[in-house]
């Protein structure tokens, strides 16, 4: 994420890139953890957030999304090699 982070910072783009803790913790939990670090960030209201994740960042993106009370204006959003329908490597997990 670091070289996506870049490249969009010298795109112009404001980049917020957000870590979250994974291991012992539900999906419900870092969902819960990323949306008060969203929460945080100094967003002027009514400007759009665009979101970029990859692999479990695309499901966390989703479980932001999924909260009618998330608070943002959504902008576009990228999943990059997101496991949308599972994982059989995750699951082992």
């Amino acid at each position: 994420m670091n070289a996506i982070e870049a490249e969009l910072a010298g795109s112009g783009y404001e980049v917020y890139n957000i870590g979250y803790s994974t291991i012992g913790y539900t999906m419900k939990e870092i969902v819960e953890e990323v949306q008060s670090k969203l929460a945080k960030l100094p967003l002027p209201p009514g400007k759009k957030v665009h979101f970029v994740g990859h692999s479990l960042g695309g499901l966390v993106i989703r479980g932001l999304l999924a909260d009618p009370e998330h608070g943002f204006s959504v902008g576009n959003t990228v999943l990059i090699a997101t496991p949308n329908k599972g994982s059989l490597i995750a699951d082992q997990y």
